[in-house]
């Protein structure tokens, strides 16, 4: 199992697995609105709903966000000069009262408002969201965009994008990591159609599997509060989700959209009382029968050659690239779908591959623990190269420093080698000394 795509400590955990059954599941998700003809985008650029489980939400406050690049968790900037307000039935529309110049990744938020409830209620914990992506492409496309905001869609986005957000206001990367941002804005729709609120998402790769009772699930711990009055007396539904979305000596959450992002950034935190939240609002259908070790969402690829996974690497633009045992070299998307062909890598002299690495160009570097070598591989596999002058034995792992030298563990000979960013051998190389014995991983440290 490994996690990638993103820095800080991404949620979404990419599963590579040889082969797997897909078993049909219904979402449970039933629409009680019809989508209008749309409105000329002169007038009303964007439709949307609120949904709190099956029931409209009236009198939500609907704001546009775009993430910022001041930083993480940096406040996001709010697009709408007039923030609109849900009708009796939920719905919305968003005007041209908003613009994308200078903005980039942008995402909705729906806060308070009445669940459906009878009398004069207003839910203050009730905060939903979704990640809608590029600015500039809603905007293109806003004319026929609808929003279906609900729990689901919050989970998605939540999930997706906890690395980068800590509350409904706050949303923002480093200038450095705009990619990642947009990798992680991209794995939103991975996981929920933000048209019909349900799971999974009309990006998820062809082969993929989603745990959409684990999606539903943690739908359905949001909807336990989302659909009362958001008292947090004890006993209260809103008060149970809060208790267990806070995280370890930090301060309790005080609306749903954050206790997601609590959940998602501590995913192994109070999970059984959690799970207990949900049995309460079973609305979104499949669930799980039981709770699970965590609420790591874990989307399952295979394709592209896999066999035997035996190491991964992230290159600058969030592509996927993974040794196989089986002699090959896989590589996928940031959404996980294959890019190498049904066989994977093969070029370079591959032999019992073990551990893998990207350098500053984008190649990929390869340990060959059967062959006493190591493959470096272009992006695409457009070229492939085998370098045997490094002394290599058993070489069981692969780094690289930020002048591009390649140092490789030789877990035969207790030595370290070390290549130049051309495939030539380092003077005095292999190094041995320092207690160096049958080493089965290197890293780089800063100096």
């Amino acid at each position: 199992m490994s996690s990638f795509g993103l820095p800080q400590t991404a949620k979404i955990v990419f599963l590579f697995v040889l082969s797997a059954a897909v078993t049909g599941c219904g979402t449970g998700i039933e629409s009680d609105i019809t989508k209008a003809s749309p409105t000329p985008a002169t007038t009303v650029l964007i439709q949307g709903v609120v949904h709190g489980g099956q029931q409209p939400v009236s009198g939500s406050t609907i704001q546009l966000y775009a993430a910022t690049t001041l930083g993480y968790d940096a406040p996001a900037t709010a697009l709408l000069t007039h923030p609109v307000t849900s009708t009796a039935n939920g719905s919305f529309s968003i005007t041209s009262d908003y613009s994308c110049t200078g903005v980039d990744q942008v995402y909705i938020v729906a806060a308070g408002g009445n669940p459906g409830l009878s009398g004069n209620v207003y839910n203050g914990a009730l905060a939903l969201m979704a990640a809608l992506g590029s600015c500039a492409t809603l905007q293109a496309n806003a004319a026929t965009t609808f929003i279906n905001l609900n729990e689901v869609t919050t989970i998605a986005g939540a999930w997706s994008l906890a690395q980068f957000m800590n509350a409904p206001t706050n949303a923002g990367t480093s200038a450095a990591n705009v990619t990642g941002l947009h990798n992680a804005f991209a794995t939103a729709n991975k996981i929920a159609n933000v048209g019909t609120g349900a799971a999974p998402g009309p990006a998820l790769p062809s082969g993929a599997i989603l745990p959409i009772a684990e999606v539903n699930t943690l739908g359905n711990i949001l909807a336990a509060c989302v659909n009362s009055n958001g008292a947090t007396t004890a006993g209260a539904p809103c008060a149970s989700l809060f208790a267990a979305a806070t995280p370890p000596g930090g301060a309790a959450p005080s609306d749903t959209l954050t206790a997601a992002l609590n959940i998602a950034r501590f995913p192994g935190n109070n999970v059984a009382a959690l799970y207990s939240v949900a049995a309460a609002a079973a609305v979104f259908q499949p669930t799980l029968p039981s709770a699970p070790a965590n609420w790591l969402i874990g989307i399952h690829h295979t394709g592209g050659g896999l066999g035997g996974p035996t190491g991964v690497a992230v290159d600058a633009t969030g592509n996927v690239w993974v040794s196989n045992s089986a002699n090959s070299v896989s590589e996928f998307s940031p959404l996980g779908a294959a890019l190498s062909p049904a066989g994977g890598y093969t070029g370079g002299s591959l032999s019992g591959p073990s551990a893998i690495a990207i350098d500053l160009s984008g190649d990929a570097w390869v340990t060959n623990s059967t062959g006493a070598s190591v493959t470096q591989i272009t992006p695409l596999g457009a070229s492939f190269a085998n370098f045997n002058n490094g002394n290599f034995n058993s070489p069981s792992s692969i780094a690289i420093d930020g002048s591009g030298e390649v140092w490789v563990a030789n877990s035969g000979s207790g030595t370290l080698s070390g290549l130049t960013s051309t495939g030539q051998s380092l003077p005095s190389a292999p190094f041995s000394g320092g207690g160096i014995s049958s080493p089965r991983a290197v890293a780089i440290g800063a100096r």
